[in-house]
């Protein structure tokens, strides 16, 4: 089961790496339990046709979490017993893959549907390149809006 969390500390001196996310109830209001967690631990999102949104099982370079930054995470036991956030993301990641997820049947275009360069901007190939340079539903989408000629 997904939770959330925010970050109430975050040490990101080399061979330090950790911090602590304190959990959000249903409601999204911070309870009083906090969780351990470690940078590395980090994983991307992904979804697929059929699974939904999962954690992707390979470790991409991802920013330091910050103060106040929202999390998603399962909770795991960690080495000595107490709960940990492994795997862990960030929230808006997991967001943009749900939207994306929840409205992929919606989204209906083939070739047919342009008729020039400009128009391809919109297909999901172009945004396909902005994503696998970002890793990053929410910023391929800015970049391809932004930016349309440099991911053609």
């Amino acid at each position: 089961m997904v939770e959330r969390g925010i970050v109430k500390y975050f040490d990101e001196r080399e061979g330090k790496k950790y911090g602590f996310v304190r959990v959000l109830n249903d409601a999204g209001q911070p309870t009083r339990e906090e969780i351990f967690f470690h940078y590395h631990d980090g994983k991307t999102v992904t979804s697929n046709n059929t699974d939904g949104v999962t954690f992707d099982d390979t470790w991409r370079f991802m920013p330091m979490p910050q103060k106040g930054d929202v999390l998603v995470f399962e909770r795991k036991p960690g080495k000595k017993g107490k709960p940990k956030a492994c795997p862990w993301s960030y929230a808006s990641d997991w967001d943009s893959e749900v939207n994306w997820f929840e409205t992929k049947d919606e989204v209906d275009f083939g070739p047919d549907d342009f008729d020039d360069k400009d128009d391809i901007v919109s297909t999901g190939e172009v945004y396909n390149r902005a994503y696998a340079c970002f890793g990053n539903h929410e910023m391929a989408r800015e970049a391809t809006e932004m930016y349309p000629g440099d991911f053609v």
